[in-house]
This record gives structure tokens, sequence and C-alpha cells, in this order.
């Protein structure tokens, strides 16, 4: 992809958006539920979608899919350790999945990107964090309006494959349409990943998994 920044940029804006995290999360100390801190810090992001509304916005997708497949999406409860994301609930509970779900506000403008992307989210997450999960969708919001980049576990490890982790051991993702209408994740070299944008087939083969 021609025109990508240099690592040493991505490198500073990461920390510029752990540093932001960081503040976030300080603003939400006194929140009573802990297990909400992350969900809330990401609300603060993208005020006008709550990590509840993103929720039922893919449910709403999702329900007519994996109806046929015994399967309903619903908000998956951290402390019964289904995660923070998305639960697909099968009346057989050894067959329930666990899908990550992660949005993200539009940063193109604001980091300098805008001049090659309609937009470019920003997402981080560990290998124990990832392997937590069967599935993965994220979800960049620019003036409200959702774009979904949707992954399997094969597709994402396909992914993690061309990624570098930062000192504290995450990855970053930076996930962006170019102004071709073309889609990728332009952090580490560039990766491009028009196939996986509304790629919900990935999702129901996770549940088709044994």
């Amino acid at each position: 992809m021609v025109g990508l920044k240099s690592d040493e940029y991505y490198e500073i804006i990461g920390r510029i958006n752990e540093l932001e995290n960081i503040v976030n999360n300080l603003k939400l100390e006194n929140r009573d539920n802990i297990g909400e801190v992350n969900d809330d810090m990401e609300d603060i992001k993208e005020s006008k979608i709550s990590k509840n509304e993103a929720i039922s916005q893919v449910k709403q997708i999702l329900d007519p899919i994996l109806k046929s497949k015994d399967f309903f999406v619903r908000k998956a409860i951290l402390k019964n350790g289904e995660g923070s994301g998305i639960l697909l609930e099968s009346n057989d509970k050894l067959k329930n999945k666990k899908i990550m779900l992660k949005k993200s506000k539009d940063y193109a403008k604001q980091y300098n990107f805008d001049d090659m992307f309609k937009f470019s989210g920003w997402f981080t997450a560990s290998d124990s964090e990832l392997n937590e999960y069967d599935g993965y969708i994220f979800v960049v919001y620019k003036n409200s309006i959702p774009t979904y980049f949707v992954f399997n576990r094969s597709e994402m490890e396909q992914v993690l494959e061309h990624k570098k982790k930062d000192s504290a051991g995450k990855y970053h993702f930076y996930l962006a349409e170019d102004k071709q209408g073309l889609y990728f994740d332009h952090r580490d070299g560039g990766l491009h990943l028009t196939g996986n944008v509304d790629a919900w087939h990935f999702i129901e083969e996770v549940v088709s998994e044994e």
C-alpha cells in the first residue's frame, strides 16, 4: 500500500492512545462496576454509540442468520466467564461460543490519516485476550455509521502472522477504508481485509465447529 506512515509514527500514535486510555480509566475509577471499565472507556471514545447499542446492532444482524442453527445472540456476562463481547447461546450450553466485540471511533482526521483513508479505527488486544474467544468483531464508527470487520479464529491467526506486538505484548489494529473503497489494517506494513468486512459467514462457521 502506497503512502503508509512509518513504524515510528504508529508507535507514537499507539502511545498517545494508551495515554488517552489511562486518562479515561482515571475518570471512571469511581464507578461501582469495575468489570465494566473497559466498556465504559470505549463509550467515552465514541460517545454517541454505547457498547450496549453496538451489541444490539450486531444482534439484529446475527439473530436471523443463526436462527436456523438454533443459536441466539446475547450480551456476554463478564463475571460468568463469558468475556466482554457477545455470547452465541445454544440450548446445548456446551456449544456456546464467545465472540469478541470491540468498537472504535474514527481516528483518521485526528492522526492525519485522512489523506489516505475515509476512516481509520484503532484497537488493541493481547494473545491471552484473543485466545479467550471463538470469533471476533471489530466495529469502526464514522458519524455513528458502523463498519464491521469479522474474523473466525483461522482468519485471525492469519492476520497475527503479519503483526508485531508492542512492548506491553499487545497487538495494534488500525482498521480502515481507503479512498478507493478497499479495507485494510494499515499497521505493520498493511494488510488487505476487504474480504472480512460484513463477513458474517465467519460467525456461521464458528457455530458449526464442534
